[in-house]
């Protein structure tokens, strides 16, 4: 299996600015600035996520439109959850184009 590339940091922030820094599926905010680092284990904290609405592996893509910001308890247990995509409808719709 090949390891993909993560998502560039432009998407990222195009993301988190199109969704206002608020989690898509539970309407948190989040804190989206800056980059915290663990001072025992000298590793990133990690504040967010950019979920796949569709995961990769049934096909989506790493379009915007398939795209959102979430925090990592509303991404993590979706992922345990269901083990795949579930359907999950965004809360909030996209703004306009």
């Amino acid at each position: 299996m090949t390891k993909r590339k993560p998502l560039n940091d432009k998407i990222r922030q195009a993301v988190v600015a199109r969704d206002g820094s608020v989690c898509q599926i539970c309407g948190s905010k989040l804190d989206t600035t800056g980059r915290e680092v663990d001072e025992m284990t000298n590793r990133a904290i990690v504040k967010y996520h950019i979920d796949h609405i569709k995961p990769v592996r049934e096909g989506g893509t790493d379009e915007m439109s398939n795209l959102r910001l979430s925090c990592v308890p509303c991404n993590l247990v979706r992922n345990c959850k269901h083990g795949r995509y579930s359907g999950n409808a965004m809360i909030r719709p996209l703004p306009p184009r």
